[in-house]
C-alpha cells in the first residue's frame, strides 16, 4: 500500500482548515501563524503515526503472492505436452492404411 504522502496530505488538510476558520474569524497575522505552524506540525505527527499503522496493518504483498494462479499455468506450459506424440503415432497409421 503506498503510505508514504499521507503525514503530508493530513498535515495540508488540517493547514487549509485553520486558514479558512483563521479567515472566517478574522484572526490576526501573529495569531494566525502561530496556529498554521502548531496546526500542520501536530497533524504531520499524527500522519506519521497513522502511516505506521496503516504499514503494519497492510504489510507490502511480494508479485508471486499475488499472482499464484498465472505460476501454475507458467510451469504447465513449460512441460512438455503429451498429447503430441500420440498425434503422430495416430497419422502414422492412417499413412499405412
Amino acid at each position: 500500500m503506498k503510505t508514504k504522502q499521507i503525514p503530508i496530505l493530513i498535515a495540508l488538510a488540517a493547514g487549509l482548515i485553520t486558514c479558512i476558520v483563521s479567515f472566517l474569524n478574522q484572526v490576526s497575522m501573529e495569531q494566525f501563524v502561530r496556529n498554521l505552524c502548531l496546526a500542520v506540525i501536530i497533524f504531520y505527527i499524527l500522519g506519521c503515526i497513522a502511516k505506521l499503522i496503516l504499514d503494519k496493518s497492510f504489510p507490502v504483498v511480494s508479485e508471486e503472492e499475488i499472482n499464484p494462479e498465472e505460476e501454475e499455468t507458467k510451469e504447465q506450459e513449460e512441460e512438455p505436452r503429451q498429447e503430441e506424440p500420440e498425434r503422430e503415432t495416430e497419422e502414422v497409421e492412417e499413412e499405412e492404411e
